[in-house]
């Protein structure tokens, strides 16, 4: 399955038009560092921006930058993907090891290829400013995000799916779709 989704998702940056990634490291609950990679790119047949997942694999040993880089280099290189061409973007976390200036993913890449646009992820610099909210607005925030996650948790949700369907079309505007940096998902 899994390299099936990776065969499609080779096959559509395989446009002419250039493509970006977005990388994330984590460390599982087991402490395994894992590299997440999404690919943005135009579909070739109906001029619009998807955006995939690519892979997650394992960082073996450590999670520093040039092992990043050598694994998403590996990943490409096996794909047969041109990526020293196509590659336009790369969006981090403002983790030293993805950001350093000298020795960082994105120096790294930026010393081969020198085109590429570096960006820092938005989520991670919202979630930076929210540390430093005036206490009435944390506490907005948070009663905020306490009303989300109870609203989203799984029994919750069902819960409020089966009221809605129960109640028929005048509830459907609880249902929205979220759009988020030209990507959209059906939240329902």
């Amino acid at each position: 399955m899994s390299s099936n989704v990776l065969q499609v998702v080779e096959e559509l940056i395989a446009s002419p038009f250039p493509f970006s990634i977005q990388l994330d490291e984590s460390t599982d609950v087991s402490q395994c560092n894992q590299l997440f990679v999404f690919v943005r790119y135009v579909q070739q047949d109906t001029c619009s921006i998807k955006e995939d997942f690519l892979f997650c694999n394992s960082l073996l040993e450590t999670a520093k930058a040039s092992d990043v880089f050598e694994m998403t280099k590996r990943v490409f290189n096996e794909q047969n993907t041109d990526w020293k061409t196509k590659l336009g973007g790369i969006c981090t976390d403002g983790a030293p090891a993805m950001l350093g200036n000298t020795s960082g993913f994105a120096a790294l890449v930026k010393k081969g290829i020198p085109h590429v646009i570096i960006t820092h992820c938005v989520l991670h610099r919202h979630a930076l400013a929210s540390r430093t909210l005036p206490p009435f607005l944390k506490e907005v925030m948070s009663t905020c995000i306490k009303i989300i996650n109870f609203i989203r948790g799984a029994l919750n949700h069902r819960h409020l799916k089966d009221f809605v369907k129960k109640w028929g079309q005048n509830m459907k505007y609880c249902f929205t779709t979220q759009k988020f940096v030209g990507c959209q998902w059906d939240r329902s």
